[in-house]
């Protein structure tokens, strides 16, 4: 009994001294961070390409400045011998029909129904009648067998005009298919060393209606008195 007493004391003394020895074993630690997916800052998300967006333009050469209007009332490509001048007429403008006035190198413009008529001259014949007609046929898309064109050519109505002057008028639906849309009437009046050249070209139908009313306008074409 005493001896078991007595090794219970040793026991719990080698326990307390135990107890309070110091723990000098040397620990290491790792700090572990965790961030909230919440916390994390935001990224911007790409934008998808607009379809719609403009297109920024190209950069191309600049175009050339527009060529200054010619101060002459001449055109700037006529030969020196043909920049003369008009010869200076009057005529009586058809009822219903209106008068624009000079313009550029047309002596007049004249309108009727839409249609356009001009007045020019140039000095001597510019080519001849078969060359002139054959030119202002294709100006409303319309060709002429050459044997045709000459017959035409050669048999102008002539017409006296109340200036002394003789013109001869040709009516292009003599020679066109029946049915043409567009036509033409021209008068062609040597006036000296200079020929005047008096043109309506529209549609068929009008210048079938002002036919009289042309030829009316081409034997009143005058020398203005003043140049007599």
């Amino acid at each position: 009994m005493t001896y078991r007493l007595f090794m219970t004391g040793v026991f719990l003394a080698a326990v307390s001294i135990g107890c309070d020895q110091p723990d000098r074993t040397v620990r290491h630690y790792r700090e572990i961070s965790f961030i909230a997916d919440d916390a994390r800052a935001p990224v911007a998300p790409v934008a998808a390409p607009d379809p719609y967006a403009p297109v920024a333009p190209t950069v191309t050469d600049p175009a050339p400045a527009a060529a200054p209007a010619a101060s002459s009332a001449r055109m700037p490509d006529l030969p020196p011998e043909m920049q003369t001048p008009p010869v200076p007429l009057e005529w009586d403008t058809p009822a219903g029909w209106a008068n624009l006035g000079p313009s550029g190198m047309r002596i007049a413009t004249l309108t009727v129904e839409g249609q356009e008529c001009t007045i020019l001259s140039f000095p001597g014949d510019v080519g001849g009648d078969e060359a002139n007609i054959r030119r202002w046929l294709g100006q409303i898309q319309q060709s002429v067998p050459d044997e045709q064109l000459r017959a035409f050519v050669g048999q102008p109505k002539r017409v006296p005009t109340i200036g002394g002057f003789e013109a001869r008028l040709f009516d292009f639906a003599e020679v066109m298919p029946v049915g043409a849309p567009l036509g033409t009437l021209v008068a062609i009046i040597p006036v000296g060393d200079q020929t005047a050249f008096i043109k309506l070209t529209g549609a068929a139908n009008i210048l079938a209606a002002q036919k009289d009313a042309f030829e009316a306008l081409s034997r009143s074409v005058r020398l203005r008195p003043e140049s007599l």
